[in-house]
């Protein structure tokens, strides 16, 4: 399953038609494989908040069909939390990020996940710079 991450400004991503790639139009990372379950984990771990309560944290937006693909948002409480991560506390993040079971089983290692978090801290901060911009994910 691909998923990516991108920034988008919802004027811009309401112009996105179903068959439409984001990466072919918005600034995207790569996702890795890294699915809602995982970033979740990682969530928690940023902001303290229960895994359930993280579940439910990216808002579904649209979808073209059941089978995909599929376009959340990141809170921008979210977005800011993450922004501010500072150097030193990607390195505890990702080594405790590694530890969560699904994590550990996807068998990622610790610099993909370590370049994961340096890239979506980067997406964050360049988000957080204009009030209409937005992270979103994208799954097929």
């Amino acid at each position: 399953m691909q998923n990516l991450l991108f920034i988008a400004d919802e004027d811009e991503l309401s112009k996105l038609q179903p068959d439409d790639n984001p990466k072919d139009s918005f600034t995207c990372m790569n996702g890795l494989g890294i699915d809602l379950e995982m970033r979740a984990q990682l969530y928690s771990l940023i902001n303290g908040e229960f895994l359930d309560d993280c579940l439910l944290l990216e808002e579904p937006l649209q979808t073209s069909s059941d089978e995909g693909p599929w376009i959340t948002r990141l809170p921008r409480e979210l977005t800011q939390q993450i922004a501010d991560l500072a150097d030193e506390q990607l390195t505890e993040v990702v080594d405790n990020w590694r530890e969560c079971s699904d994590v550990e089983a996807a068998d990622l290692g610790q610099d993909d996940l370590s370049e994961y978090l340096y890239i979506l801290t980067n997406l964050c901060q360049n988000t957080m710079q204009e009030a209409g911009l937005h992270i979103y994910t994208y799954t097929v």
